[in-house]
């Protein structure tokens, strides 16, 4: 249930936007078929309520339709969002550390990784 201001939220006016909007969404798929590599990390929308989960679907198979990308999701919630839609497995590699995943990719320290050292 998407607005159409290009986010959604309900239909009440003045409230939070809790999804990306369907505009949007088909921005992120376009340049998703043209990208070779994909690093995502966190759901769109407010994924506890289904009304909210449109944006992430969206993108989710936009991913998984792209047969050239290398794709990797971090963070416990979007893994759980891509085992329960069964999108999981067209993903190139998942981590269910998400913030972690970031910093070790941006090249940071992480202090378990160190504390192994």
């Amino acid at each position: 249930m998407w607005g159409d201001s290009g986010g959604d939220n309900g239909g009440e006016k003045n409230s939070a936007i809790l999804d990306v909007g369907p505009r949007t969404a088909r921005a992120f798929g376009k340049k998703i078929a043209a990208a070779r590599t994909i690093i995502w990390s966190g759901p769109l929308g407010l994924i506890e309520k289904p009304a909210y989960v449109n944006a992430s679907i969206a993108v989710a198979r936009a991913i998984a339709k792209n047969h050239k990308v290398f794709s990797v999701s971090g963070g416990g919630e979007t893994v759980m969002f891509l085992k329960q839609y069964k999108l999981d497995k067209k993903f190139s590699f998942i981590s269910t550390g998400g913030g972690a995943m970031l910093d070790f990719l941006a090249g940071k320290k992480l202090p378990g990784i160190e504390a192994l050292k």
